[in-house]
């Protein structure tokens, strides 16, 4: 039997990596799927916006998979929800960094 391949733009899961210090916001360090690098800094916008929140185990890499979530529109058309991204944590790996004291 021979090994299948699997073709970039048939894989469906697309992962972001964060590297977060303690000391700075985190960043994209790594992508894997179909991302522009429009949309890396959209997805890096909304994670910033509650980045306490979402790394809390301290500084480290932090993988994501990520997802876009499209808009709700109402019954006449209004947008009641923004289309927006979401995550799930799949993996910490943490790093041996003491955050600086100010």
């Amino acid at each position: 039997m021979e090994d299948q391949i699997i073709m970039p733009s048939m894989r469906k899961d697309s992962f972001v990596q964060f590297f977060y210090t303690g000391d700075d916001e985190p960043f994209i360090c790594g992508a894997d799927g179909h991302f522009t690098s429009t949309t890396l800094g959209d997805i890096e916008e909304e994670f910033l916006e509650d980045y306490t929140d979402i790394f809390t185990e301290g500084a480290g890499d932090y993988l994501f998979k990520v997802w876009q979530e499209p808009a709700v529109y109402g019954d006449y058309g209004a947008v009641e929800q923004e289309a927006h991204w979401e995550w799930r944590k799949e993996s910490y790996n943490p790093i041996d960094y003491k955050p600086k004291t100010q």
